[in-house]
């Protein structure tokens, strides 16, 4: 596969056709899906709230119109501002591809050995659970 195509994306297509949701929330969702395809469906929320007007069809004094979409699905539960738990960590905006997810599902899963971040290790398990660090469980296994 060449670099210069994008992944083919899957969503929740009931967060797209969920009339609960103002038009550009929905396709700031999908946005959000698409661009974030390819990094574990995170990024650095102050570089994404520079990029997504542009992106959502929003220009000039509209800019602060996405952070009000932004909070519209922060609150319907299909994206989750975090910081991780690793030293000078920015917060990030992460899109849920399943929807909506109880509060416990959209924080960062801190490991029960040290504390760091263990998200890449438990991300697409739809549940919580109690989670342990890439290092953390090559010692258990030792």
């Amino acid at each position: 596969m060449s670099d210069d195509l994008l992944p083919t994306t899957l969503f929740a297509p009931e967060v797209v056709l969920d009339s609960r949701l103002s038009p550009r929330a929905r396709l700031l969702y999908a946005v959000l899906v698409a661009k974030l395809a390819r990094s574990d469906h995170e990024g650095l929320e102050a570089e994404l709230l520079q990029e997504l007007p542009v992106l959502v069809g929003l220009a000039g004094d509209e800019h602060d119109q996405v952070q009000v979409l932004v909070d519209e699905l922060v609150a319907y539960g299909v994206l989750s501002r975090l910081t991780h738990a690793v030293r000078d960590a920015k917060p990030v905006l992460r899109v849920h591809l399943s929807a909506p997810l109880r509060d416990a599902e959209r924080a960062c899963h801190t490991c029960t050995g040290c504390g760091a971040c263990a998200c890449a290790e438990v991300r697409w398990i739809p549940f919580t659970i109690e989670a342990q660090c890439k290092p953390c469980k090559a010692l258990a296994a030792r």
